[in-house]
């Protein structure tokens, strides 16, 4: 005898009597399996066990934790320049969440978006970033900093209520006093597995707005090109994954060559992040891309840092390093 959970992205099963002697246990058994198998992938199946059960105990704990962050200001933004691969000019930065966790320290966002999705907060979380990232850009702009763009990533969710998400995108440059054309918003390729043609929809009207929509990660899903062609895309930013490890022969050299050539005829704009070395920066240089991030210039930094940054108090570009402590 055994119980069954199920849902769109994920199969969980208890089974009689190893993990339950009646059908209310079984059931809530099945349920914690359910949204491990979720959270391991799309129609993925999950038995129960008690390693599941203690998972599902952190996670409850989380989800709870992240709620009380976002109205006791533990969240902040760092930002990680972008710069001109040609002049190695700053030219914008995308903004970074992250999360000053009471008893655990700076968590970043591979560590709890994930929570925010299961608990429905990602909404409420997208929103602040969005709000508290243009508020930061009109603080640079006011001490004489313009024209820098701002990138801002995203969620599925907030694409999903598209109504509610161009209103926010509006409320937030009119409050600013942003110009639509330096904000720029990242999705992804996973992003448009539901509904693409909804999305694009949304992401027309952004545009119509003045608002410029980035391809994140370019290179890892399974429709990059039917995107390109559907979407009101206007930059597309070539996943990290292709930059590791990157040398001048290299096939990834090849491959991300090929990448911004056919972006080229498509009158696309291609940022390559991730980068790390000279020789990086030297085979994006060799094949034309248009802007480069990553720490070989600058790892993500506070407002204040930044600021500092842009008026010339802290060091920019040339070597260095990420020892691999910090993700983005």
């Amino acid at each position: 005898m055994y119980h069954t959970s199920l849902s769109h992205r994920g199969i969980g099963i208890a089974v009689y009597p190893l993990d339950g002697t009646d059908d209310q246990e079984l059931a809530k058994h099945a349920d914690v399996a359910m949204y491990q198998a979720k959270e391991s992938g799309r129609n993925a199946l999950q038995f129960y066990s008690e390693e599941i059960n203690q998972l599902s105990i952190e996670r409850l704990r989380m989800e709870g934790e992240l709620r009380k962050a976002i109205d006791n200001n533990e969240l902040f933004l760092d930002y990680q320049p972008k710069v001109k691969t040609s002049t190695g000019h700053m030219t914008g930065m995308e903004a970074l969440v992250r999360w000053n966790h009471p008893g655990l320290g700076i968590l970043f966002p591979v560590q709890f978006i994930k929570y925010a999705e299961n608990c429905g907060l990602i909404t409420q979380l997208g929103a602040w970033v969005l709000r508290q990232a243009c508020q930061d850009a009109a603080l640079w702009t006011k001490n004489g900093f313009t024209g820098l763009k701002l990138a801002v990533n995203l969620s599925a969710l907030q694409l999903q209520d598209g109504t509610q998400l161009v209103e926010l995108v509006k409320q937030c440059l009119q409050e600013t006093g942003i110009e639509p054309q330096l904000l720029e918003l990242e999705i992804t390729e996973s992003m448009m597995v539901n509904d693409s043609n909804q999305a694009a929809s949304i992401l027309t009207q952004l545009r119509d707005m003045g608002v410029s929509i980035t391809l994140d990660d370019f290179g890892t899903g399974h429709s990059s090109l039917a995107l390109l062609r559907n979407l009101p895309v206007q930059t597309i930013k070539i996943d990290r994954s292709f930059v590791t490890n990157l040398k001048a022969e290299s096939h990834n050299a090849n491959f991300i060559g090929a990448i911004i050539s056919m972006a080229k005829n498509l009158n696309l704009h291609v940022v390559v992040e991730g980068i790390e070395t000279a020789e990086q920066l030297n085979v994006m240089q060799h094949h034309g891309g248009d802007e480069v991030q990553g720490f070989y210039f600058s790892p993500p930094l506070g407002r204040e840092a930044l600021l500092d940054l842009l008026s010339g108090r802290l060091p920019f570009g040339g070597g260095l390093e990420n020892t691999g402590n910090i993700p983005e």
